[in-house]
């Protein structure tokens, strides 16, 4: 698991340790045996988008909530083979990265083998851009992931499961968005330069820093989540979505952090 870094949008409470894999079921005080409805979180909301595009997920839930769900690249996704960059080549130079080499038993075992510590050495959201053996996104594979949620349902409107679907952002969400100035950054937005300046920074006292904030946060969960909504809304599917807001003092921008909404949820 990723360690904690500085400004860590989402900082934990507890020291992750490698037993993920048990499941810890609650139920609530004093009710009865009766069948009770199951949550099931699934890190992170990006994964909760694909369930819903998956055929292979057809009727394995009722409903969901999607929460840091993006939808549009971040990491373009991978061929599984085929390629220099495919995952199978970032497997291999991972492997050689440790000293393995071949693609036989043996080297899978000496990588089953590695520690999860020196396995993990200091990955997380702030360094895997820079990984040269990080797979770096998604993979496609036939149904088990079949690319960007905004990009397939454009392509199939009507694809996917129709279950109920509570979405959206924070008004102060995840974005890595490095910018040189704030003409620089809103000179991204081309004619609408000025309407994305005032959108931004109505008050004209952003920080260069806060503003690229702002604005890869929209770019990264915001307009991705807004999209999917639509497109779900359009096609008569139960939906839910909305912007969780504060005015929370945080160091890059004030507002709603990245999972800032999870104890309105619960």
């Amino acid at each position: 698991m990723q360690v904690f870094f500085p400004g860590d949008a989402a900082p934990e409470r507890t020291v992750p340790k490698e037993n993920c894999l048990y499941i810890n079921v609650w139920r609530p005080k004093g009710a009865s045996m009766r069948n009770l409805p199951v949550m099931v979180w699934i890190y992170g909301g990006g994964f909760v988008n694909n369930l819903l595009i998956s055929p292979l997920a057809k009727g394995l839930f009722e409903r969901a909530i999607v929460e840091s769900g993006g939808g549009r690249p971040f990491f373009p996704p991978r061929p599984i083979s085929g390629s220099t960059a495919s995952a199978d080549a970032m497997g291999v130079r991972l492997a050689r990265h440790f000293g393995i080499e071949g693609r036989g038993l043996r080297a899978l075992a000496r990588l089953r083998a590695l520690p999860a510590s020196r396995l993990v050495d200091g990955l997380n959201m702030a360094t895997m851009g820079k990984s040269p053996t990080y797979v770096g996104g998604p993979i496609l594979y036939d149904h088990l992931y079949m690319g960007e949620p905004t990009a397939v349902y454009a392509r199939d409107p009507q694809i996917g499961n129709r279950v109920p679907v509570m979405i959206g952002a924070n008004n102060a969400d995840l974005g890595f968005f490095p910018a040189k100035s704030l003409k620089w950054l809103f000179a991204r937005f081309g004619p609408k330069a000025a309407q994305a300046r005032a959108a931004f920074d109505p008050s004209g006292r952003l920080t260069v820093r806060q503003a690229a904030w702002l604005v890869g946060g929209a770019l990264l969960m915001v307009e991705p989540a807004r999209a999917i909504a639509r497109t779900l809304s359009a096609r008569g599917q139960p939906l839910s979505a909305g912007s969780h807001s504060s005015d929370e003092p945080a160091p890059r921008c004030a507002g709603s952090r990245h999972s800032a909404e999870r104890d309105s949820i619960i």
